[in-house]
């Protein structure tokens, strides 16, 4: 049973936006989306204050973060630099430093 896409079904029942598997990318100085660096999120929806907030979820009580959900702020639970939305139905909008990540772990 996939995990991730139970706890996807679950959050798109409450919340229509929820969008999962969302490509975003850290932006450059000049606006633009970098190659490298990006993150692929589990969820990504708008929360009640109209905000964008992301849902990891994890396999385990352990699981660790990916390199690059590290260097993006995952740990500290909020984006530590602005980020280009690459995919989805918001592709080319900026989710903006210091957005909300929610981190569900399985016991």
């Amino acid at each position: 049973m996939n995990t991730k896409k139970n706890q996807h079904e679950k959050l798109k029942q409450k919340n229509p936006t929820a969008e999962a598997q969302v490509r975003v990318k850290p932006i450059d100085d000049s606006g633009n989306a970098m190659s490298k660096g990006g993150n692929y999120l589990d969820d990504l929806y708008i929360n009640e204050q109209g905000q964008f907030e992301i849902n990891e979820y994890k396999l385990g009580p352990k699981s660790p973060y990916q390199k690059n959900q590290i260097s993006n702020g995952f740990p500290e639970k909020a984006t530590n630099k602005d980020m280009m939305i690459t995919s989805g139905s918001h592709t080319g909008e900026i989710l903006p430093k210091g957005t909300r990540v929610n981190t569900y772990r399985k016991e």
